[in-house]
């Protein structure tokens, strides 16, 4: 018995986001064993509001609003259709080192190519280093905590926002594609309050095509979603996320490029991403496309990075024949919980339910990204980087305005109050 208790020998473990199975939370607080949710919520409770009590509130509150204060500058970036379909890929710990276009090396070239035919964002930061951090702030415009995770309080998943919610009302349809296990760390929970009306899965795949540790390989979630979209319905505008895996570790790939595992998993994940690009130009998808890659967290090469500042730049490119934009390279600084808000504000959906996201390409307002560990957490603003040691405030690197050791605390303090009262 002790295996369905632990909730079976795949890399998930048993939890009340098990039972999610639809949009109506309702329906799934019902389907939860009462004992085992208290027995869960008892061990997974937190002093959120007990933490990081940095200033005086008010005084926190005005800070953090000031750095999502701006203008509404007209966007730089115009679209050729209204409703475009977004395909939104959350690439697997990659990172800025991988492509030559930001310095890097030549591994991720597909990607360097689509980024020469789009809009390449050079100064753009992972907040955070685990996926189930990265995906809330990606999807929800949700900034991820040092010392907790989102995705531990499955009662709060109907009070965050999300893009598949926030697209719908424009018509488009959301789904989701992921190789692995959905129910790790709560994501199947989560994707089902967030809106998603089709989500696909390792279960979803013929046993034979899940050959990996974590699943089924980057190249069949791909082409299951070109299959799903060739057999679906026209004329309604897609909203699909792909969440990769192959540049995981153990990186063992169906691929051979480089002698190094980790490097070779990398150049495996994007040479799939080029094959997906190359599906959607012979399909005539291309034309109504918009294309946005990022990463899930922190980047995974080359090894050992030690910087704070490395080891979170990630890419984020957004191409497509959509756009009606000339390509061009942004060197505002940005961070993941930014891309609800600039997708919403491209689509026309309601983005002011993202109250801790911010639209990218109204350059009226400041530029930062907020970055944390566990053990740290700060911001990049054109001034530098700010760190603070999360246990004790104490500032581990400075920037060159003061000011901005001030914002990251008052920052924190308000996130931790948004998250509790959720």
């Amino acid at each position: 018995m002790v295996i369905p208790i632990r909730g079976g020998v795949t890399v998930s473990v048993m939890s009340p986001g098990r039972a999610y199975f639809s949009n109506d939370m309702r329906l799934n607080y019902a389907a939860v064993n009462p004992v085992f949710n208290l027995i869960y919520s008892l061990t997974h409770s937190d002093d959120l509001a007990g933490q990081f009590r940095n200033m005086d509130d008010a005084e926190a509150t005005r800070l953090v609003a000031g750095m999502y204060r701006g203008s509404n500058a007209p966007s730089p970036v115009s679209l050729r259709i209204a409703k475009p379909d977004v395909y939104l890929v959350v690439k697997e710990s990659f990172s800025a080192h991988l492509m030559p276009s930001l310095g890097g090396e030549k591994i991720a070239v597909s990607l360097d190519s689509l980024a020469q035919e789009g809009i390449l964002f050079t100064r753009f930061y992972a907040e955070s280093f685990r996926t189930d951090h990265g995906i809330p702030a990606v999807i929800s415009g949700y900034p991820p905590q040092p010392t907790t995770s989102l995705l531990r309080f499955v009662g709060k998943f109907s009070a965050i926002p999300s893009l598949a919610t926030a697209m719908r009302p424009a018509g488009y349809t959301a789904s989701y594609y992921y190789g692995g296990d959905i129910g790790f760390t709560n994501v199947g929970a989560y994707l089902n309050a967030s809106g998603f009306q089709r989500i696909v899965s390792d279960r979803d795949f013929p046993i034979g095509q899940r050959l990996s540790k974590w699943g089924v390989h980057d190249g069949e979630v791909y082409r299951r979603l070109l299959q799903d979209l060739d057999e679906g319905k026209t004329g309604i505008p897609t909203f699909a996320v792909i969440q990769t895996l192959s540049s995981h570790e153990p990186f063992d790939v169906p691929f051979s490029r480089f002698d190094d595992p980790a490097k070779n998993a990398f150049a495996y994940a994007d040479h799939c991403l080029g094959d997906f690009i190359a599906g959607l130009k012979r399909s005539g998808r291309w034309e109504r496309s918009l294309v946005v890659v990022t990463a899930d967290h922190w980047g995974a090469w080359p090894r050992n990075l030690e910087g704070y500042e490395e080891r979170h730049h990630i890419p984020l490119v957004i191409a497509g024949g959509a756009l009606a934009t000339e390509p061009m390279r942004i060197g505002r600084i940005g961070s993941q919980s930014a891309i609800a808000a600039t997708i919403g504000c491209m689509v026309g959906a309601d983005v002011s339910q993202f109250r801790l996201s911010r639209n990218l390409f109204d350059f009226s307002l400041p530029e930062w990204a907020w970055i944390n560990e566990p053990a740290w957490y700060g911001l990049i603003t054109p001034a530098g980087i700010t760190v603070l040691e999360s246990s004790t405030g104490v500032e581990l690197e400075r920037s060159a305005d003061p000011e901005d050791a001030v914002r990251a605390r008052a920052f924190i303090q308000k996130l931790y109050d948004d998250l509790n009262a959720r």
